[in-house]
C-alpha cells in the first residue's frame, strides 16, 4: 500500500509545533502524510505531566524497540504533538495513530495556556486519551489535572448552544489513566480491588461546603463529569535507575517481571478493546477527515478562538461530501469504461450496465459521505451520472453510426461504380436498380455488431438515394406514367412509414429512460434507507451506553450524599433519552418519506409505462393499417396494370411482349 511508504509509517514526526510567536501551528507536510491513510484510524494520545515516561508506553503500542525519543535527564524531550503511524496489530483494516504530546507542567516553560491548549488538541483528536503520572492518584496528582476542570472553556460543542457542559462528555475519548512506579497494595477495606475500583475510590467525593471540600471536589467531579468511560493501569517500577536511562535499549526479560505483566495488560486492552475512531453516527475517521479536523481546531486556537466541535465536523463534511460525489462519479465512469465495448450491441446491456455501475457508485458514495441529511450531494452525484451516462450512450450512437456508414459504404462500392458507368439509365434500369438496393439491404442486415443506429443508418442511406432513384425512375422508358405514378406513390407511403417507425424507436428510448431513472432513484433509496438502518442502531446503541453510564454516575452521586447534583443528572439522562428519541424519529420520519416517495415513483412509473405503452400501440397500428392499406393498392395497381397489358394485346402484336412485360414489372416494383 502506497501511503504505508510514507516517513511517518517509519519514525515519529512532529505534526503539531509552535511557530516564532508561540501559537500552536500545523505540520503540513506530516499532516498531508496522515491525510493520505484511506482507512479507519485508531488514534491514541497519551498526555502527562513531563518527564513521566509517557514515550515508552507508545513505543510499547506500536510493537517497536525504538520510537519516541525517551529522555533519560529531566529535559522534556517531546515539544508539541508528535504522531507516528502504524499498521494496526489485531484489526486489519485500522491504522494506529500515536500522539505523543508534550509533557505538561514544564517550569522552564511557565506557560499554562500552552498545555491547556496542547490539551484540548490531544482530547479532541483521540479516540484513546491515555493520561500518564507516576506514582499514586493522591489529591497533588489531581490537582495536577487542573486542565481538565478548565476544559469547557477551551472546547465548545456549538456555535448555537448556550450550555456546553451537559453533554461534552459524548464528544470526547475513552479516558485511561497509566499509574507508573506505582508501589501500593490494591487493598480496601482489607478486601483487594481491581485498578478500576482503586480509580473509583480516588474520585468519590468529600461531602462538606467549605473551600477545601470544594477544592477536593473539582478535579474529581470533572473527571467523572468529562470521562464518563474510563479504565485504569498501574505499573510497578520497572528496574533500577540505570536500567530506566537505558528503558529503550533493553528487551523484556531485562526488566521486572510485574512490570512487564503490567505493560502487557494495557497493551493488550489497548489494542484489542479500545475503538477506532468515529463520527457520533458510527462512520469511521480516515486519514483525511483526521486532517480535515486538526486544521480546524488549530486554525480556532491560533485565531485566538475557542475550537467548536461541530464546526469543525461541518467543515470535514462538505469536504468529504464533495470528494464522495467525485470519487461516486469516476467509479462509475470507470465501471461504464470497463464493462461496455462500443457500439454496444443491445440497448438493454447499455442500461444493465448503467444499473450495476449506478448502484456500486452510490454504494461508494453513501460509504464516504458524512451527514448529508438532505441528499443534496446525493442528487448531485446521481445527476452528475445521469450527465455521463448521456455521454456514453451519444458515444454508443457515434461509434455505431461510423460502423453501419463504413458497412454501408462498402456495401455501395458496386453500386456506385454502375451509377457513375450510367447502367441503371436506360430501359428496364430502374427494376435493376430497385434490385441492387435490396440486395444491399440483405447483405447489410447479415451484418452484426454495428449497434443501436444500424437501421437509422440504412434508412438515411436510403433517403439519400431518393433523388437519385426518381431520376432513374423518370428515364427508364419501358415502365408506364401509370407505373410510375404508383412506384411514387409506395415511395412516398414507405416513407411515411418509415418515419413513423422513427417516431415508435423515439417513444421506445424516452420509455427505456424513464425507466432507468427512476430504476436508478429506487435504487438510492433502497441503498440510502440501509444506511440510516444502520445509523439508528449506532445512535442507539451509543447512546444507550452513554445513558447507563450516567445512571451510574446518578447512584454513585445518591451514594455519596450529593442528592441535588444526582437529581440535576437524572434531568440531564431525561433530556439525552428524549434527545435520542427525537433523533429516531426524525430518521425514521425521513425514511418512512423515502418509502412514500418511492411508492409514488412507482405509481407515476406504472402511469408513465402505460402511457408510452399506449403511444407505442396506437403507432403500431397505424403502422399495420397503413401496410395493409398499402398492400391493398398495390393489389388493385397490379389489377389495373394486368387490364392494361391485355390492352396492348389487343393493339397490335408487336407490342404485345411489351404489355405483358409491363404487368410483370409492375409486381416487381410494388413488392
Amino acid at each position: 500500500m502506497e501511503y504505508e511508504s510514507c516517513p511517518i509509517f517509519k519514525t515519529p514526526l512532529c505534526l503539531i509545533d509552535s511557530d516564532k510567536d508561540g501559537k500552536l501551528m500545523v505540520v503540513e507536510d506530516v499532516l498531508d502524510q496522515i491525510s493520505q491513510i484511506p482507512k479507519q484510524l485508531n488514534v491514541i494520545v497519551i498526555a502527562g505531566l513531563y518527564r513521566t515516561g509517557k514515550s515508552y508506553l507508545l513505543t510499547r503500542l506500536a510493537k517497536a524497540n525504538t520510537g519516541f525519543p525517551l529522555g533519560s535527564t529531566i529535559e522534556s524531550k517531546t515539544k508539541g504533538i508528535w504522531a507516528w503511524c502504524r499498521p494496526h496489530p489485531v484489526r486489519q483494516n485500522e491504522v494506529l495513530l500515536l500522539l505523543d504530546t508534550e509533557g505538561l507542567g514544564d517550569i522552564n516553560k511557565g506557560d499554562k495556556n500552552h498545555d491547556n491548549w496542547i490539551f484540548t488538541l490531544a482530547t479532541l483528536l483521540g479516540s484513546t486519551l491515555v493520561y500518564n503520572a507516576l506514582g499514586k492518584l493522591d489529591q497533588e496528582a489531581l490537582e495536577a489535572l487542573s486542565f481538565i476542570t478548565e476544559m469547557s472553556k477551551h472546547v465548545k460543542i456549538s456555535d448555537r448552544s448556550s450550555s456546553q457542559k451537559g453533554n461534552l462528555d459524548l464528544y470526547l475519548p475513552l479516558f485511561i489513566l497509566t499509574l507508573r512506579d506505582f508501589c501500593l497494595d490494591l487493598v480496601f477495606n482489607g478486601k483487594e480491588i481491581t485498578s478500576d475500583e482503586y480509580l473509583d475510590q480516588c474520585l468519590s467525593l468529600r461531602s462538606g461546603n467549605d473551600d477545601s471540600d470544594g477544592k477536593y471536589n473539582t478535579p474529581r467531579i470533572c473527571i467523572r463529569t468529562y470521562f464518563r468511560h474510563r479504565k485504569c493501569f498501574t505499573f510497578e517500577r520497572p528496574g533500577s535507575k540505570t536500567i530506566l536511562r537505558k528503558l529503550e535499549t533493553l528487551a523484556d526479560e531485562d526488566l521486572d517481571t510485574e512490570f512487564v505483566k503490567d505493560a502487557k495488560k494495557f497493551e493488550e486492552y489497548v489494542l484489542r478493546e479500545c475503538l477506532p475512531k468515529s463520527l457520533d453516527n458510527g462512520q469511521p475517521v480516515n486519514g483525511r477527515m483526521f486532517a480535515t479536523l486538526t486544521r480546524a481546531y488549530v486554525t480556532a486556537i491560533r485565531e485566538g478562538k475557542i475550537p467548536c466541535i461541530e464546526s469543525a465536523l461541518d467543515n470535514m463534511a462538505q469536504i468529504e461530501n464533495s470528494k464522495a460525489v467525485e470519487a461516486s462519479v469516476q467509479l462509475y465512469m470507470e465501471t461504464m469504461k470497463n464493462t461496455l465495448q462500443f457500439p454496444v450491441l443491445n440497448d438493454n446491456d447499455l442500461s444493465e450496465a448503467h444499473h450495476r455501475s449506478t448502484k456500486d457508485a452510490i454504494a461508494l458514495f453513501l460509504k464516504m459521505s458524512v451527514y448529508d441529511e438532505h441528499q443534496d450531494y446525493q442528487r448531485d452525484a446521481n445527476e452528475k451520472m445521469v450527465v455521463e451516462f448521456d455521454k456514453f450512450k451519444k458515444q454508443d450512437e457515434h461509434e455505431s453510426e461510423v460502423k453501419s456508414k463504413e458497412a454501408l459504404a462498402h456495401l455501395n462500392m458496386t453500386f456506385e461504380d454502375k451509377i457513375k458507368k450510367q447502367l441503371y439509365t436506360r430501359a428496364g434500369g430502374y427494376i435493376m436498380y430497385q434490385q441492387d438496393i435490396m440486395k444491399i439491404r440483405e447483405e447489410y442486415d447479415k451484418l452484426t455488431g454495428l449497434g443501436c443506429k444500424k437501421e437509422e443508418t440504412y434508412l438515411k442511406y436510403l433517403e439519400s438515394k431518393w433523388v437519385e432513384g426518381q431520376t432513374i425512375l423518370q428515364a427508364d422508358q419501358q415502365l408506364s406514367e401509370m407505373e410510375k405514378e404508383a412506384e411514387i406513390e409506395r415511395l412516398k407511403t414507405s416513407a411515411a412509414k418509415r418515419e413513423r417507425e422513427e417516431a415508435v424507436r423515439n417513444a421506445e428510448i424516452q420509455r427505456k429512460k424513464f425507466e432507468d431513472e427512476s430504476r436508478q432513484i429506487m435504487e438510492n433509496i433502497e441503498q440510502l434507507k440501509r444506511k440510516q438502518q444502520e445509523e439508528i442502531k449506532h445512535i442507539t446503541d451509543k447512546h444507550n451506553s452513554d445513558i447507563v453510564r450516567r445512571v451510574k454516575e446518578s447512584e454513585l452521586l445518591l451514594q455519596e450524599g450529593f442528592k441535588k447534583e444526582s437529581e440535576k443528572l437524572k434531568d440531564d439522562i431525561d433530556k439525552l433519552r428524549k434527545d435520542n428519541a427525537n433523533k429516531q424519529t426524525e430518521t425514521k420520519e425521513k425514511m418512512e418519506s423515502n418509502e412514500r416517495n418511492m411508492t409514488k415513483l412507482k405509481e407515476e412509473q406504472a402511469k408513465e409505462y402505460t402511457k408510452l405503452k399506449d403511444n407505442l400501440e396506437r403507432l403500431s397500428n397505424v403502422n399495420a393499417n397503413l401496410t395493409k392499406e398499402n398492400l391493398s393498392l398495390k393489389n388493385q395497381k397490379q389489377n389495373q396494370s394486368g387490364g392494361g397489358g391485355g390492352g396492348g394485346n389487343s393493339g397490335g402484336g408487336g407490342n404485345s411482349g411489351g404489355g405483358g412485360g409491363g404487368g410483370s414489372t409492375s409486381r416487381c416494383l410494388l413488392m
